[in-house]
């Protein structure tokens, strides 16, 4: 019992640090597939009672990500997801990719067939220190996975109902985000000193 409160409160411990200290994404043009490949590997080695499929009906791979900030956004959600399926007699999650050539975005769906989430716990789900897991959780995993989204120029939403699974959904933009912020403010700036 002692043993799971310590291990319990060095948990939250190392969270809260990492939230705290957690830089500003760096992002390159990095390869999607390979970042979701490498976790899903992880998972099937530690986690093979869940079934983990992965779909990918993107026409784009290349996207300006943190590559660790978002292995760790897969990881805190597959996580959630596994915590979700472990009462599921055959649990799944997939993971499928597509993409918007008009509004420039990737889709990723994560998707589970657990216990779902109440309309009370979703209104609340990215709240920081908002847990269902009690002593088990921090209740910032999804905090700081809505912050990788956000800072990376993407959205997340979440749809689900009680006994129904669960559906996390991400949209990225495939352009490369920064640049085109600099120069909607280089244009300000411009417009600021009279020279447009």
């Amino acid at each position: 019992m002692i043993i799971d409160q310590v291990s319990s409160i060095k948990m939250m411990v190392n969270e809260f640090a990492a939230f705290a200290r957690m830089p500003a994404s760096n992002p390159a043009f990095t390869s999607l597939s390979e970042i979701i490949k490498e976790v899903i590997e992880v998972y099937r080695q530690s986690a093979n009672q869940v079934n983990i499929e992965y779909h990918n009906f993107s026409s784009v791979d290349n996207l300006y990500l943190d590559r660790d900030q978002i292995k760790r956004v897969f990881i805190n959600l597959i996580d959630n997801a596994i915590a979700a399926l472990a009462t599921i007699k055959d649990p799944e999650i997939r993971i499928i990719v597509s993409n918007n050539k008009i509004l420039e975005m990737v889709s990723i769906e994560v998707i589970d067939n657990g216990t779902g989430i109440s309309s009370e716990v979703m209104t609340r789900l990215f709240e920081p220190y908002f847990s269902t897991k009690g002593t088990k959780g921090t209740g910032l995993g999804l905090t700081i996975v809505k912050q990788i989204i956000t800072d990376h120029a993407g959205y997340i939403r979440v749809s689900s109902s009680s006994n129904n699974g669960a559906k996390f959904l991400m949209e990225l933009p495939t352009y490369q985000y920064e640049s085109l912020v600099r120069v909607s403010r280089d244009t300000i700036d411009e417009t600021e000193r009279g020279i447009v």
